[in-house]
């Protein structure tokens, strides 16, 4: 009996889709140059993704995404004149997943993480722009509820850590970001 209910689920999370996210970010960038600074960037975002599911005959889904995001993060850091901002971060994942219904994936998941981080140092005498696009890890978790074969709606939270970097080989930080996001899912399913 236990084979058979399993082999009967209905199969609504494989296969090949795309969608749309939107949400809110906020970050820490840290740095000893100017004595200890910290720096909290926060604000809205934008953004698509699109991933590929294989429902297996019991209750997990495993899969990966790619997504890119729009990023409305900038701070005025407590030195004068420094300013930060990000511009949009785009991730690679893997994920894994099980169904607490047929209609509802809890899910975790990983990967590598890439942003473009920009910098203006605007002082007297000077004035300095840096851009760089860092690469870290990202990590996190939600919850996705299907409607059909074809629709379904998200939450999901994701932590990324882009490690030790240097705006213009000179004053080092270190800089994490927190995503909360909320979307929605089209799959290519008959």
């Amino acid at each position: 009996p236990g084979a058979e209910s399993y082999a009967a689920v209905d199969p609504l999370w494989g296969g090949f889709y795309v969608g749309f996210h939107g949400g809110y970010g906020f970050g820490e960038a840290t740095s000893a140059f100017f004595g200890s600074t910290k720096v909290e960037p926060k604000g809205a975002l934008a953004g698509g993704q699109l991933g590929d599911n294989w429902q297996t005959q019991g209750r997990w889904v495993l899969g990966f995404v790619v997504d890119g995001t729009w990023l409305d993060q900038v701070k005025d850091t407590p030195v004068e004149g420094l300013t930060t901002k990000y511009a949009y971060m785009g991730t690679v994942r893997g994920k894994v997943g099980m169904l607490l219904t047929d209609h509802i994936l809890l899910s975790g998941t990983a990967g590598l993480a890439f942003a473009k981080h920009s910098a203006t140092i605007d002082c007297r005498d000077c004035g300095i722009e840096y851009n760089k696009n860092g690469f870290g890890w990202v990590g996190g978790g939600g919850v996705e509820v299907a409607f059909n074969r074809n629709w379904s709606v998200f939450a999901e939270y994701l932590y990324t850590d882009f490690g030790r970097d240097s705006i213009v080989d000179m004053i080092p930080y270190q800089t994490t970001l927190h995503q909360v996001r909320g979307g929605v899912n089209f799959r290519f399913a008959p």
